[in-house]
Parts: structure tokens; sequence; C-alpha cells
């Protein structure tokens, strides 16, 4: 098994968290807010004067809850890949690859300066 940098290991597992914490929020909270209401026996003059409002609020909550949660998917699956494209580099040519902690100036080479 290849051995990857503390840096690439770190996206790995960054991303793993990000997705797993889409999918909770999508079991968990995506159908709590779905559900949430205010029964029309509990306010009948709110049910009958404001139903299209609110209708159109808890609408827009679904929908919104639903974009947050495929956002965050998506973010932990974009990172998935930079981690999935860093070890494959890394394993092409070996952990120089990854920078660790320098500083990105020290490992620019300038067209100047010979390299090779």
């Amino acid at each position: 098994m290849t051995s990857f940098s503390m840096n690439t290991d770190q996206l790995s597992a960054m991303a793993k968290e990000l997705q797993r914490e889409a999918g909770e929020f999508k079991d968990k909270t995506v159908p709590k807010v779905h559900k949430l209401g205010i029964p029309a026996y509990e306010f009948p003059l709110f049910a009958l004067s404001f139903a299209s409002s609110y209708g159109q609020m808890q609408h827009g909550a679904d929908e919104a809850v639903g974009a947050l949660q495929q956002t965050v998917d998506s973010m932990g699956a974009a990172l998935g890949r930079v981690a999935a494209y860093y070890q494959q580099m890394e394993t092409q040519q070996g952990q120089d690859f990854d920078t660790g902690g320098q500083k990105a100036s020290s490992v620019i080479i300038r067209k100047d300066q010979p390299h090779g």
C-alpha cells in the first residue's frame, strides 16, 4: 500500500467528513424541515388568511435546505477529487510533489533560475 503525505491524507479525511455530514443532513435535517408546519386547527384564522404565503415560505425552506445539502455534498466530492489527484501525483512523482509546509514562493521555479 502506498503511503501518502499528511496533507493529502487530511484532504481525503476532510472530503469523507463533508460527504458524511451531507448524508446525515439529508437523512435527518431535510425531513424535519419538510415536516415543519402549523396545523390549521391550531390557528384557524392564520390558516385561512395566510395559507398561501405560509405554503410558499415552507416550499422556500425545503428548497433552501435541499440546496445546502447538495452544496455540502458537492464540496466533499470536489475535495475528494482533489485529494485523489494529489495522491496520483504523489504516487507518480513521490511525496516531493506535496510541498508540505513550504511557502509557495520557495517552490516556484523562476525563468532565470536553472532547474533540472
